[in-house]
């Protein structure tokens, strides 16, 4: 978490052992971050089992 009391900004890793890098979503509540992590990680696996 970073920013302002006002303005804060949260960043949330989602790892997965087998894959070699996170994805990290970036979001104004700790709901969205998370959130835009899972749908990174989810458009990743998605382009891995094509």
């Amino acid at each position: 978490m970073s920013g302002l009391a006002h303005e804060q900004v949260f960043k949330v890793k989602c790892t997965i052992p087998l894959l070699p890098e996170p994805c990290i979503g970036v979001g104004i509540s700790r709901k969205k971050a998370e959130q835009s992590a899972a749908e990174l990680m989810l458009a990743l696996l998605n382009k891995v089992n094509q």
